[in-house]
């Protein structure tokens, strides 16, 4: 009977253990308005777009809680040290400090760390204007000007979607996964320097949309992650990423899109693969360069 009793407490310590874990509270970050250095954008439009990022950063994942730029409003001209004195207020772990950099819808952002009031991690989202614009469909210079507004906009919201995504993998580790997979097998026609030849192409499903920010014409790199990295000092790198492949989104749901590998090794793509939004100008590096793992186990094995 004490043997099945203490049993039964440790079950119950491991089961509180356990749980306590999974109900782990989220981490805090808080968002500061948008700053403007191209002198272009009035200071009306940025609350929308610090407010897309932030709702961009909330939906990358349930692991992080997003506090109002509202309760920074005050600190809007200030230093970077009271926006750190703002977040402690409002109990934050980190803060996000943004700025809209120049006019090619880039997007720069530092993370600071409020315990000690460093920047830990800074980088960049780069936007890119629909392709759907185009002046021959405007007629008057109202619409020229309307045309004009939602292509700088949906580039602004790519560039917010990419900043959140980088920031949330820091954060947490985490990146948009491949959801499923499907190949097509093409043969291209024969030409005078070339021979007849088959290659595997396909499409990909990843586990992000437009609740994200994802929308069409949206570069990823498809990756996997091999061994930890660590610093001379042991504190980790995070783990080594090996390129399989470069899709180019062609269909947008609410919570997933559809991407087209463009370049790559299709057959080397796993199901929960994890992707990560690049601009189009590094896309076509890596593909130009070839920089793909020709094998996933030979990569471990080293």
């Amino acid at each position: 009977m004490k043997k099945f009793t203490l049993l039964l407490m440790v079950f119950l310590v491991l089961l509180f253990m356990l749980f306590s874990v999974s109900e782990a509270a989220p981490i805090r970050v808080g968002v500061a308005e948008l700053v403007d250095k191209t002198g272009t954008m009035p200071s009306v439009l940025l609350i929308p777009f610090t407010e897309t990022f932030m709702k961009y950063l909330a939906e990358s994942s349930n692991n992080i809680e997003v506090v109002s730029s509202k309760s920074f409003q005050l600190y809007h001209t200030k230093a970077d040290e009271n926006y750190v004195s703002a977040g402690k207020s409002k109990d934050c772990e980190y803060l996000v400090l943004g700025t809209l950099l120049n006019s090619s819808n880039t997007i720069d952002v530092k993370l600071i760390k409020i315990k000690t009031g460093d920047i830990i991690f800074s980088t960049s989202g780069i936007g890119k204007a629909s392709d759907s614009y185009s002046i021959k469909k405007a007629i008057s210079l109202k619409e020229r000007m309307e045309d004009f507004e939602n292509s700088r906009n949906a580039a602004l919201s790519s560039a917010a979607s990419m900043a959140a995504e980088k920031i949330c993998a820091y954060l947490t580790g985490e990146y948009p996964r491949i959801s499923s997979l499907q190949s097509v097998t093409q043969n291209k026609k024969k030409s005078k320097s070339k021979k007849s030849k088959d290659s595997v192409l396909g499409t990909i499903n990843i586990d992000k949309g437009t609740l994200s920010g994802i929308h069409e014409n949206v570069f990823f790199k498809i990756f996997f992650e091999g061994e930890e990295v660590f610093d001379f000092n042991g504190s980790s790198l995070g783990h080594e990423k090996f390129n399989v492949a470069v899709a180019k989104v062609k269909k947008v749901r609410t919570d997933y899109c559809t991407a087209e590998v463009i370049g790559g090794i299709f057959t080397n793509i796993r199901n929960d693969d994890k992707a990560e939004q690049i601009t189009e100008e590094e896309a076509m590096r890596i593909i130009a360069d070839n920089d793909f793992s020709r094998n996933r186990l030979a990569e471990f094995l080293k």
